[in-house]
């Protein structure tokens, strides 16, 4: 689905928690289907006051145009509650960019990636590092119902004015993770995508 605007005005310290939405069409291909109102509530703040994320402008961000995957249940009113969301982009199998050589791509993971870090706040890159692969376009043909792929989850620590107290220090490793992801068809879309 797709937020369409909030519904419950935002306060100066709160974010709107009622959205209205637009389902995907699997006929259509598009965010053409069902419209309704659901409940977002925001992020509870961690020990350090911190949010992991915030639902104010989810309309506007870049994740949105191509949708989100929403987790939830309906309260005892009949509201869809989301209890979580993910950008669709995420598990698409077209990449943003795709990478066919080694010192390419050990250029892109050692400097390239971290370069004007800030400017991509809110934002899902998807890379295809791959000889088989010499655009994103090929890239799709590559893929086929019960592939898997190796996934690499790389993450810095978070700054600014509330800052977590592990990146307090001038050096701070953050941490990475690894998993991966099979290729499956997604069922509300009839599309090939990455279960991970």
């Amino acid at each position: 689905m797709k937020f369409l605007e909030p519904v419950s005005e935002p306060s100066s310290t709160q974010s709107p928690t009622s959205f209205r939405v637009i389902h995907f069409n699997r006929q259509s291909q598009q965010f053409d289907g069902l419209e309704e109102i659901v409940h977002l509530p925001e992020v509870v703040p961690d020990d350090n006051g911190t949010q992991a994320a915030t639902n104010r402008d989810i309309e506007k961000s870049p994740q949105n145009p191509t949708g989100w995957y929403i987790y939830g249940a309906k309260n005892a009113a009949g509201m869809f509650v989301v209890q979580a969301l993910a950008p669709r982009a995420l598990f698409q199998l077209q990449p943003n960019s795709v990478i066919s050589e080694r010192k390419a791509a050990l250029n892109y993971l050692k400097k390239e990636t971290w370069e004007n870090i800030e400017s991509q706040k809110g934002s899902v890159q998807s890379v295809l590092v791959s000889p088989q692969s010499p655009n994103a376009e090929t890239a799709l043909q590559h893929w086929h119902l019960g592939d898997r792929a190796l996934l690499l989850h790389v993450y810095g620590g978070i700054g600014g004015k509330n800052k977590e107290p592990a990146a307090q220090s001038p050096l701070y490793f953050g941490h990475f993770s690894y998993g991966h992801a099979t290729v499956i068809r997604e069922p509300l879309t009839g599309e090939l995508r990455f279960d991970i």
